[in-house]
């Protein structure tokens, strides 16, 4: 369940999200956005950081309307009329994307409860440094947990400036999901935003600082909740970039049905993973299964892109590798959390044997266990059986091997972040 009413970009981290995203600006084709830069000569009235901007709305008391969207940007000096219009046109072109082409539900209409009218209200707040989505009400009329909501925006703060066509496309992003579900796992709304943010910008890599924090913690759960203490739980738009790409032949507008599927009650049921199963569901694949075949997409980055996986995949980190497993004999235990994946590399020698076993030891057996061999004998990867005992591989073909616990039937809601250990021992034929 979500923690807070509102979805705010981490202050926390931000200090090292500005360290690697300062030169990752949009391409030249955003509209306008040299005309949101700050200008020390502008003097605004000061607005206090607890403010209520649709109960104040007088502190705002110049607005610019979209021509296209119901949507009102809201400002507070003439001087900022430019900045003003250069939001509306990023906003138009994110729900361009988000709404007619991908099928995110636009805004809900909020009937004046922010604003003047039933129109989306954008606030541009000088000095707050920060943009959020925050939300006013329940819509009584249905089932599931939609929410009338707003949006917070300061154009030149840490995340304006060359960051704010991609800060728009992912803060509008949160605001067309209040209108289907405001109840569930932070990271499904993390990272479907930064997955419209590349498709509204798609020359603009700057989710890549991003999926470094995912591809940091691959032992983690793939929908962990880590309390915004990194930047995983946006990084982990590189899954979502996986389901599109493996199972929607790169069209991600399974992203609007899975928003549907996630309309909730306050019991968030069904959950995220619950979604994700919904939009696999034509294709044959468990949730499980997709896990398992992101261990193996994911490993196919950086240096070991092939460009027959993950789209942009050269660009991205691979995933952290836990140690190093002698090929002549090794042993490592190993602790990952449900739905997540460890990597151990294999150190071949010359005079190594050609044939060795892998095995599991000691596993847990509250866990269902899966390793993979990547790349495998004539394939991308193998699925090792250790059901009956050691599987043999053959070092210098195999690099690393991928370990995986599952859970069938575990509720995402319900879960923890506890480890689940086991040893993996190479020996040679």
């Amino acid at each position: 369940m979500r923690s807070s009413s509102a979805v705010r970009r981490p202050l926390r981290a931000a200090a090292v999200a500005l360290a690697l995203f300062a030169c990752a600006g949009p391409e030249s084709d955003a509209p306008d956005a040299a005309d949101a830069q700050p200008d020390a000569t502008i003097v605004r009235p000061v607005i206090p950081p607890d403010a209520d901007p649709c109960r104040e709305g007088d502190r705002w008391p110049l607005s610019i309307a979209s021509t296209t969207r119901p949507m009102l940007v809201h400002y507070q000096v003439e001087a900022d009329a430019a900045t003003a219009a250069a939001v509306v046109a990023l906003l138009e072109r994110a729900a361009d994307v988000a709404i007619d082409r991908l099928g995110l539900r636009p805004p809900l209409p909020d009937g004046g409860r922010c604003g003047p009218d039933a129109r989306l209200d954008v606030f541009l707040w000088a000095g707050i440094d920060e943009c959020y989505v925050d939300v006013i009400d329940e819509v009584e009329a249905t089932a599931y947990d939609d929410r009338l909501a707003y949006l917070v925006l300061d154009p030149w703060g840490s995340f304006g400036g060359p960051l704010l066509p991609t800060t728009v496309a992912h803060e509008l992003t949160h605001v067309l999901q209040a209108a289907d579900d405001w109840s569930d796992l932070p990271f499904i709304y993390e990272a479907s935003a930064v997955l419209v943010e590349d498709e509204v910008w798609d020359d603009d890599d700057q989710y890549l600082a991003q999926v470094a924090d995912f591809a940091a913690h691959p032992d983690w759960s793939i929908d962990r909740d880590d309390g915004y203490q990194t930047w995983s739980m946006y990084g982990a738009a590189q899954f979502l970039r996986f389901l599109r790409d493996r199972y929607h032949r790169g069209d991600a507008r399974f992203l609007g049905r899975l928003w549907w599927a996630l309309r909730s009650d306050a019991d968030n049921e069904p959950d995220a993973l619950d979604g994700v199963a919904a939009i696999l569901a034509g294709t044959g694949a468990t949730v499980d299964d997709a896990v398992i075949e992101f261990a193996r997409w994911r490993w196919y980055t950086g240096a070991w892109a092939d460009g027959a996986h993950l789209e942009e995949a050269a660009a991205m980190p691979p995933p952290a590798r836990a140690g190093v497993v002698a090929a002549r004999g090794g042993r490592q235990t190993v602790t990952p959390m449900v739905r997540g994946t460890v990597y151990l590399d294999l150190a071949v020698g010359p005079d190594d044997p050609a044939a060795v076993t892998v095995a599991l030891r000691d596993a847990d057996p509250a866990v269902t266990w899966v390793v993979l061999a990547l790349p495998g004998a004539g394939s991308d990867g193998d699925r090792l059986d250790l059901g009956a005992g050691p599987a043999a591989i053959d070092p210098r073909r195999v690099r690393t091997l991928a370990i995986t616990a599952l859970a069938p039937g575990a509720d995402a809601d319900d879960r923890t972040d506890r480890r689940y250990a086991a040893t993996v021992v190479i020996a040679p034929r």
